[in-house]
């Protein structure tokens, strides 16, 4: 009956392996780790109704710890958008989705 499973986990250990390191961002003179795959909880930020879903989702991508320390350093709106722009390049995805 295995032939029947859907094997989720081996799906994403292949991912995983295909894709090799995490991606990181440099800002500020510091580097921070972002998920090697888009966590289903970002779109669901951006897609929201809140005038502020692009900052949740980014929120949501690098975590509340980093997020605090991109406001620490500063982040601007500019930030924000060359930031966004380089987020749907590495993770392949449109950013109108």
């Amino acid at each position: 009956m295995s032939d029947r499973i859907i094997d989720m986990d081996a799906a994403r250990k292949a991912r995983s392996e295909a894709k090799g390191v995490k991606p990181t961002v440099k800002f500020g003179g510091k580097v921070f780790e972002l998920p090697l795959e888009l966590p289903f909880e970002v779109a669901e930020a951006a897609t929201s109704s809140n005038t502020n879903s692009m900052f949740e989702a980014i929120k949501v991508l690098v975590g509340t710890d980093q997020w605090k320390q991109f406001q620490d350093l500063g982040i601007s709106i500019d930030d924000v958008g060359f930031l966004l722009e380089n987020i749907a390049e590495i993770y392949g995805v449109d950013q109108g989705n």
